[in-house]
């Protein structure tokens, strides 16, 4: 009987050992392994850059940068070069000497003057024969003629305000005749030419009593575009212009014949 019972609990024990072995095989199945990955730690003075560039991703990125930096568009066209001007220092003398060299007549005299305020000096023509005077300039690196034939008994200017002056008389002239002075504002948009409006002009008549005899004073009148106006109204659009009486100079001071201009010019 002791057999028995010795047998049975020795079973009891296989069975108990046997049940303990599959309950840990369940809970290893349970288990889940987590492998600890140390974080990665940048340090404080590292770019964000060179980190970007330490990747793929980065080199990438620091490529096309560069591509886009180094490429040309074909498209593309060179800026255009500010022009310089024709019209510099030394262009009039070649376009001169042609106006000279072309220019007919025995009493043809040639003046260069300083009209406009630049240093490019005007070409002043003049038939003494016949009081013609014509003025030429240098535009879009062509000669270009300021004023046109003109003809007047003396042809003045105010250097460099582009006021040239035309005196004309009549009656005789003087005080016991009649004269006046007119002024012409210079330009490059249109030729000056006989008929032409006057910017200021005045005149001056001589009165006469019934007799017919001169009575020692005259009539002066003020003009500003064929407009008459009050002599002081006259004298402030003069200042405005630079004119000042008396300071104007002859276009023909210092003129030379066709030769000797030519060589001055060459």
């Amino acid at each position: 009987m002791r057999k028995n019972m010795l047998i049975g609990a020795l079973g009891m024990m296989a069975m108990l050992l046997s049940a303990c072995s599959m309950e840990n095989t369940e809970n290893r199945e349970e288990i889940v392994v987590v492998e600890e990955i140390a974080p990665t730690i940048v340090p404080a003075d590292t770019d964000e850059k060179e980190m970007a560039a330490d990747s793929p991703a980065g080199d990438e990125k620091e490529e096309n940068v560069k591509t886009e930096e180094n490429s040309v568009l074909p498209d593309a066209e060179p800026e255009e070069q500010s022009s310089v001007s024709d019209e510099s220092p030394d262009t009039y003398r070649e376009l001169y000497m042609q106006v000279v060299t072309e220019t007919e007549g025995d009493a043809v005299i040639f003046s260069l003057v300083y009209l406009d305020n630049d240093d490019i000096p005007e070409l002043v023509v003049c038939d003494r024969g016949y009081g013609i005077y014509s003025i030429y300039t240098v535009k879009n690196g062509k000669a270009f003629c300021m004023v046109d034939a003109m003809t007047t008994v003396e042809m003045t200017y105010f250097e460099r305000k582009g006021v040239i002056s035309q005196f004309a008389r009549w009656n005789g002239g003087g005080d016991e005749g009649g004269y006046g002075w007119y002024y012409y504002q210079v330009s490059t948009d249109k030729a000056l030419a006989d008929g032409d409006l006057p910017t200021l002009h005045f005149t001056y008549d001589a009165t006469y009593d019934e007799e017919g005899n001169w009575t020692g004073e005259g009539v002066t009148k003020y003009y500003h575009m064929d407009q008459e106006i009050d002599e002081v109204a006259y004298q402030q659009m003069m200042n405005d212009l630079g004119i000042v009486e008396g300071k104007e100079n002859v276009l023909t001071d210092n003129a030379l014949g066709k030769a000797e201009m030519l060589d001055q010019l060459g």
